[in-house]
């Protein structure tokens, strides 16, 4: 049992100590095996300004609406919901990442505290889930589809194909 809120709360700061103590010691491991490796979001700020563990971010939040239960309606009423802000140039890994709370709050986010908001949606709705970070193009950052073709132009043509095989063996009996 947690006891008193002063427990409780002195309880949580360990915790979170510990586990900013282990993202530290992973970050020098990471950096003494890929000095050229890329930069790695592990700790940023939140909107109090604190310093904090990305994993802490993730929370799974329960499902209020019964959209949110389903992984390709839930992205929908989350993308309807938020506005994404690309990063400016040149992108850069942030500083500061908000919790999904504020996020939802806001209705906009970059594209971590968007993942971020998507995953604890899932996995409060049951879904394994997980963000993982990587680098993108930069047209995809941007938002940039104009090299894509229009969705409403696209005409879908069906093409039949039959194939007719025949193959004969010939033995030679010696």
């Amino acid at each position: 049992m947690w006891g008193s809120g002063t427990d409780a709360s002195q309880s949580i700061k360990a915790a979170e100590d510990e586990l900013l103590n282990h993202i530290a010691s992973y970050r020098r491991r990471y950096n003494s095996l890929y000095p050229r490796g890329p930069v790695l979001l592990l700790m940023p700020e939140n909107e109090d300004g604190v310093t904090v563990g990305v994993v802490s971010l993730v929370v799974p939040s329960p499902a209020p609406h019964p959209q949110l239960l389903a992984l390709e309606d839930a992205a929908a009423v989350l993308a309807d919901l938020i506005s994404y802000t690309p990063p400016r140039p040149p992108p850069t890994l942030p500083s500061r990442v908000r919790s999904p709370a504020v996020v939802v709050r806001s209705q906009e986010g970059i594209g971590v505290e968007c993942a971020l908001v998507l995953v604890s949606v899932l996995l409060g709705a049951g879904y394994h889930a997980l963000v993982v970070q990587g680098a993108a193009r930069p047209a995809l950052v941007a938002r940039d589809t104009s090299h894509l073709p229009c969705p409403y132009l696209i005409h879908h043509h069906t093409v039949r194909v039959s194939l007719s095989l025949s193959v004969s063996y010939e033995i030679d009996w010696k």
